[in-house]
């Protein structure tokens, strides 16, 4: 191969590599029922808890989900957000079950996500 087509072929995988990350699609927003979610539900009256969704279980009851629930009282949903990005987190209680409705209800916010890791997943029953 020449160096002319050398170059031209160098340039070409340049423009695609750095036009590939700012095409790419944002991505979508986690769920409070997704596996990974932190979750900061605010209910009247009582301080903010924070949880961690495990996985949902769907029965002919409804949707409940397998949580984290931690030791924390965040003030905030930016506070909670910002304990949710350590890793040494306070645990309460390691597996919960809450229904899905029942949060639904409630005034509550996505705060953080991460992929569970392999000790969050042993946890799910």
């Amino acid at each position: 191969m020449s160096d002319k087509w050398a170059h031209l072929l160098l340039a070409s995988c340049s423009l695609a590599l750095s036009s590939c990350s700012s095409d790419a699609p944002a991505e979508p927003e986690p769920v409070f029922d997704q596996s990974g979610a932190f979750v900061a539900i605010d209910p009247d009256d009582e301080p903010i808890s924070l949880y961690r969704t495990l996985a949902p279980w769907v029965t002919e009851s409804g949707t409940f989900l397998f949580v984290t629930v931690y030791n924390v009282e965040p003030a905030s949903y930016e506070e909670a957000g910002e304990i949710s990005k350590a890793h040494d987190i306070p645990i309460r209680e390691p597996v919960g079950i809450v229904k899905r409705d029942d949060v639904v209800s409630l005034p509550h916010r996505v705060v953080w996500f991460r992929t569970l890791t392999r000790e969050e997943e042993d946890r799910i029953p």
